[in-house]
């Protein structure tokens, strides 16, 4: 997985992209157009405290976040 997208849906390169694919309720953080392949850093932000689903380029670090 690169992206935030569906099962067999194409990876969302950008914040439109992935508002158009989950829709605008969900909290996406624009940082650009992505041009790299890694894959991108996923927060569940339900609970009290935030926790890293997937590790991407940003890390738990860098958001203050539970691994």
């Amino acid at each position: 997985v690169t992206s935030a997208n569906r099962h067999g849906e194409p990876a969302a390169t950008s914040a439109a992209e992935v508002v158009a694919a989950f829709g605008p309720e969900l909290l996406v953080l624009d940082g650009g157009t992505r041009a790299s392949t890694a894959p991108s850093t996923v927060v569940d932000l339900t609970g009290p405290c935030p926790r890293i689903l997937r590790a991407g380029p940003i890390s738990a670090a860098d958001l203050g976040a539970e691994a």
